[in-house]
């Protein structure tokens, strides 16, 4: 029997985890063939952290699909590309004479969140205003992305007003390497709160599912492109306490992570056992100053219980 829109059994169950931790959790999950829907907060805003991701990544690919860009075609990464934080381009690739397909780039961003990567596709999609009006087009209410990575991080860093394409000179990379130094580049570290104040850099649980519902569905992407994301996605080396903890052993989980210090999200597809069935689920934590491994718990507790009322028969 389908399991609709705030019924009082699902909710009672979802209060009893969510309500462990303070601030204020958002959920949107939709079964593949109808047979759930379920929201919690799902029409209010909630930072994005890394979520930006999957919307980055999808602009890039639809731009393959009409044939603008190419998966194969070759990238040259500058000392000017590289970014601070998660990733290995930077702590890697540090010296001139790199280039990489944009595949690669692709799968270093979902598979490992990495910051040189999702600039340098930022950029190739456009910019944050490209990729806010790319997501409104396909219905992914209320998701806006705001600012670069190096955006970010500068001004974070006490330093304002980059454009999202600046140039990072060796100068303006030491000096948010200095300041990140004292932990505040760690992205479990990180406040942002002005971001979500702004409303810049932030979705919905509905509007980010919506992202996920484009994925799988063909029409967007086109069935090759889809799995190439999907595969990606499959291999996400972060965030394995939360969505994916509590799931059967061997569920498949295509998923992407976001962590800053006040906000802790999960958002992907679960393959359910039914054959051609899938869950979207997108669980986002925000304003909460519990530690991480109780967000975290939340996550893994909610998508556990999402999933057995997907699987009833």
């Amino acid at each position: 029997m389908p399991l609709t829109t705030n019924t009082h059994e699902i909710n009672q169950k979802v209060s009893n985890i969510v309500n462990r931790i303070d601030g204020k959790v958002g959920i949107y999950a939709h079964h593949s063939k109808g047979l759930l829907t379920y929201g919690l907060n799902e029409n209010e805003s909630f930072p994005l952290a890394s979520l930006d991701k999957i919307p980055i990544a999808l602009k890039v690919l639809s731009q393959v699909k009409n044939k603008q860009l190419t998966l194969d075609q070759y990238i040259d990464i500058l000392p000017s590309d590289l970014r601070p934080g998660t990733g290995i381009l930077s702590k890697r690739l540090s010296l001139p004479g790199v280039a990489l397909s944009l595949a690669n780039l692709i799968r270093l961003l979902l598979e490992m969140s990495d910051n040189t990567a999702s600039d340098i596709l930022l950029r190739l999609a456009g910019g944050p205003d490209a990729v806010t009006q790319f997501l409104s087009e396909i219905g992914a209410i209320r998701t806006r992305i705001g600012r670069s990575c190096l955006q970010s991080f500068a001004k974070d860093a006490g330093i304002a007003n980059l454009p999202y394409d600046a140039i990072c000179t060796p100068e303006l990379y030491e000096r948010i390497q200095a300041f990140g130094a004292l932990g505040t580049l760690d992205e479990s570290k990180k406040d942002f709160s002005d971001l979500h104040e702004n409303d810049l850099d932030t979705t919905t649980p509905l509007g980010f599912t919506k992202c996920l519902l484009h994925i799988y569905d063909a029409t967007l992407l086109g069935s090759e492109l889809s799995r190439f994301m999907l595969d990606s996605m499959a291999q996400c080396q972060t965030g394995r306490a939360r969505m994916m903890a509590l799931l059967p052993p061997n569920t498949k989980v295509a998923h992407k992570t976001g962590t800053l210090s006040r906000a802790t999200n999960d958002a992907g597809l679960i393959t359910l056992p039914e054959k051609d069935a899938y869950l979207f689920l997108s669980v986002l934590i925000k304003d909460s100053s519990a530690p991480l491994a109780e967000k975290e718990s939340i996550i893994a507790e909610v998508a556990q219980l999402l999933f057995k009322y997907a699987t009833q028969n």
